[in-house]
């Protein structure tokens, strides 16, 4: 089973992890559950965290804190969609006129697209996963 991690977009639009135990990890994957915070509309403020070249060291035993940001328009952010149930992507293995083509098959672009041959990390998983299962 893989740990949920968590990344802080500093104003320079670099991103850092969050460093934190794992109750701090539990309670953030939850709020985002619940949608309590939303990613990229939410910021997590602690005036004792400590900016490290690791990341954002959230400080032992302390809540965690996020307020509602500023709108995307204008700071040069992202704007998230606000989609979510199913979505639907259509592979295509194309062989151009001087008859190259990828090397993989259609059975490999298949299962590292969805998962097909048990390919356990694949976009069909990430999107889930960086979506916190809002899309399939």
């Amino acid at each position: 089973h893989k740990e949920d991690s968590y990344q802080c977009q500093l104003d320079d639009n670099t991103s850092i992890p969050l460093i934190m135990s794992n109750s701090q990890r539990q309670t953030i994957k939850q709020m985002i559950e619940d949608g309590k915070v939303i990613s990229n509309e939410y910021k997590y403020v602690d005036p004792e965290a400590v900016i490290t070249p690791e990341g954002v060291r959230v400080p032992p035993g302390k809540a965690i804190g996020f307020e509602k940001g500023e709108g995307s328009q204008g700071s040069g952010r992202r704007r998230l969609a606000k989609k979510t149930g199913d979505t639907h992507y259509l592979v295509v293995r194309v062989i151009d006129v001087n008859n190259l083509v990828h090397p993989d098959s259609t059975a490999v672009m298949s299962d590292n697209m969805f998962g097909t041959s048990g390919d356990q990390v694949n976009l069909k998983t990430q999107i889930s996963d960086c979506s916190a299962g809002q899309l399939n």
